[in-house]
């Protein structure tokens, strides 16, 4: 990524992470703990896998930094954070100088590192990213979704139809659509995680979308459409 003259950099490694910018130090520590306590969370709780190489994670001060690192990146004004892979292994970059803000974009985009070899519409993607970002853990059990706070944006949105979610090949082009998108999208997969068959039917889902199986209205029942 590119540099701007004079911006300090400061590189921090983990076990499993490498994350390097011109963050605060201190936000970059907590940075590095959550990111190990994200890792262990997925693996214990999904069926998601890192792999062997540690991932780079570039964490930034500002939204000015990390367009100047990621400025070749389409759309990059619009985006918080973005997944990209080069030779060694995938490169997360995102704005994370407020914590818990932060925290949750570079998740997300993890997540989006996780499942790249996955052929998955748009909104799948973004919603499984968005509803693996948020997760706690209680008594040695692990458990992801959207948490209160999040939902209560919901006022704050725009709302689509369903099957325009669903049928989305590109991401919207205002603030109102974007919101309604990204939260619809994860209300989506929440609620197919929140279902019996639970995580493990979730993934089951992704796999069968991923190999093809239409994402329709059908997937979803008349409890969510009438809920939402």
């Amino acid at each position: 990524p590119g540099v701007h003259a004079g911006v300090r950099w400061t590189r921090t490694g983990t076990e499993h992470f490498a994350l390097v910018g011109d963050a605060r130090p201190e936000v970059t520590a907590v940075a590095a703990r959550e990111l190990e306590y994200f890792r262990a969370a997925v693996e214990q709780a999904t069926p998601l896998r890192f792999g062997p190489a540690a991932p780079t994670v570039y964490v930034f001060r500002s939204p000015r930094s990390f367009r100047a690192a990621a400025g070749a990146v389409p759309d990059v004004r619009k985006l918080e954070g973005v997944s990209v892979e080069d030779g060694t292994g995938t490169v997360l970059l995102a704005i994370a100088d407020a914590p818990r803000g932060g925290l949750e974009r570079i998740r997300h985009e993890l997540v989006h590192g996780l499942l790249d070899r996955r052929d998955l519409p748009l909104w799948l993607g973004e919603g499984m990213a968005q509803y693996l970002s948020f997760f706690e853990t209680s008594g040695g059990e692990v458990a992801f979704g959207l948490p209160t706070l999040a939902l209560g944006r919901i006022e704050d949105c725009g709302w689509e139809a369903l099957a325009t979610v669903l049928a989305r090949k590109e991401y919207p082009g205002d603030d109102a659509a974007t919101c309604a998108f990204y939260l619809e999208s994860a209300l989506m997969v929440q609620y197919l995680a929140e279902r019996e068959e639970g995580l493990p039917g979730l993934f089951a889902f992704v796999d069968r979308v991923a190999q093809g199986e239409p994402a329709t209205e059908a997937s979803f029942t008349d409890e969510l459409l009438e809920d939402h």
